[in-house]
C-alpha cells in the first residue's frame, strides 16, 4: 500500500531534520573558529568568564588560563590604569572600540591586540561585557614600515635640489618637496590637498612667472600632461632670474608627477659656448 503523501513528506525532511539538530551555541563555536577575532565575556566587575579558543593561536595559551582575570589586568593599556574607566562607572557603561594593548605572548614576544565590547544585560541589569579581540601586531607592523620608509623618501626628497611633487587625477597635490613650493614663488610652503589651478593662478597672477607662455597652463581642467603622450614640458622663467624646465607626466594610475629643474647655469653656459663658437668663427 503506497506511502500518503504526509508519509513521504516526512520521510524525505527527515535527514534535513537531524543535519540541523546542532544547538545555537554549537553553531556559534563552530563560526568562532573560522573567524581571525577571540570572542570574550566577562562579569560585571570585567572579570573574564569566557574566552574563545581562538586566543590561543593569537597568545599560545589556553582559555583557561584567562578565565578569572580582570579584563584591565589582560596587558598593557595605552590609556593606562583608567582604560576602562567608562565601563566600571554605573552611571554609563559604555561600548567601546579600540582599546589597544601590549600582550605578552607564550614565547615571550610582545603583541598588539585591540579590544572592543558592548554591555551585556540580563533581566533588566547590568552583567558584563562581550566582546572580542584581534591580533594587530603584523599589520602594523607592515603600516610603521610603510611610514618609516615614506617619512625617509620625503626626507630625500626634500634635500634634492629639483622639485617634485605628485598630483592626483583631480589636480589635487598629494605630496611636495620645499624646492617646488619655492619654483611656484610659495614661501609658505604648498599643503597636500591644494589645487593645481590656485598654484598656477597664484603664480601667474602674482607675477611669479614672467616672460612664458605659461598661461596656456590654466587651461580647465588644469593639466600639466598632454593628453596624447602623458608628458609635456615647458620652460619658464621666474621674478627671481632663475629659468625653470617644468616635466610632468602621467603615472599609470592616473596621477601626475611634476618635477622642476632648474636650468639657468645649463643655459648661461650654452650661451657662453656659442659666443666663443661665433669669435672664432669670426
Amino acid at each position: 500500500m503506497p506511502s500518503a503523501p504526509e508519509d513521504r513528506a516526512s520521510q524525505r525532511a527527515s535527514p534535513r531534520s537531524t543535519a540541523a539538530s546542532g544547538t545555537a551555541a554549537q553553531r556559534l563555536h563552530d563560526v568562532l573558529r573560522l573567524s581571525s577575532e577571540w570572542l570574550y565575556e566577562t562579569d560585571a566587575e570585567l572579570t573574564v568568564t569566557f574566552m574563545s579558543d581562538r586566543v590561543h593561536d593569537d597568545l599560545g595559551v589556553v582559555p583557561a588560563a584567562m578565565i578569572g582575570r580582570r579584563l584591565p589586568e589582560l596587558g598593557v593599556f595605552d590609556a593606562g590604569p583608567d582604560a576602562f574607566a567608562a565601563q566600571l562607572d554605573p552611571s554609563r557603561r559604555k561600548p567601546f572600540a579600540d582599546r589597544m594593548a601590549d600582550m605578552r605572548h607564550a614565547d615571550g614576544s610582545l603583541r598588539r591586540i585591540r579590544f572592543a565590547g558592548v554591555p551585556m544585560y540580563e533581566d533588566g541589569g547590568f552583567a558584563g561585557y562581550r566582546g572580542i579581540a584581534r591580533d594587530e601586531t603584523l599589520r602594523l607592523s607592515a603600516v610603521d614600515a610603510a611610514q618609516r620608509a615614506e617619512s625617509r623618501l620625503l626626507m630625500g626628497l626634500a634635500a634634492i635640489r629639483d622639485g617634485f611633487a605628485v598630483f592626483d587625477s583631480l589636480g589635487m597635490l598629494i605630496c611636495a618637496n620645499p624646492q617646488l613650493a619655492d619654483d611656484f614663488g610659495r614661501r609658505d610652503g604648498v599643503p597636500p590637498g591644494i589645487e593645481l589651478a590656485k598654484l598656477l593662478n597664484h603664480a601667474l597672477k602674482s607675477g611669479w612667472f614672467v616672460d612664458t607662455d605659461a598661461s596656456s597652463l590654466t587651461a580647465a581642467p588644469p593639466r600639466l600632461t598632454d593628453p596624447a603622450s602623458g608628458q609635456s614640458m615647458v620652460e619658464i622663467g621666474l621674478a627671481d632670474g632663475r629659468r625653470v624646465l617644468f616635466c610632468a607626466s602621467r603615472t599609470d594610475c592616473g596621477d601626475t608627477v611634476l618635477i622642476s629643474t632648474d636650468i639657468t647655469a645649463l643655459q648661461s653656459a650654452q650661451r657662453g659656448g656659442a659666443r666663443r663658437s661665433t669669435l672664432k668663427s669670426a
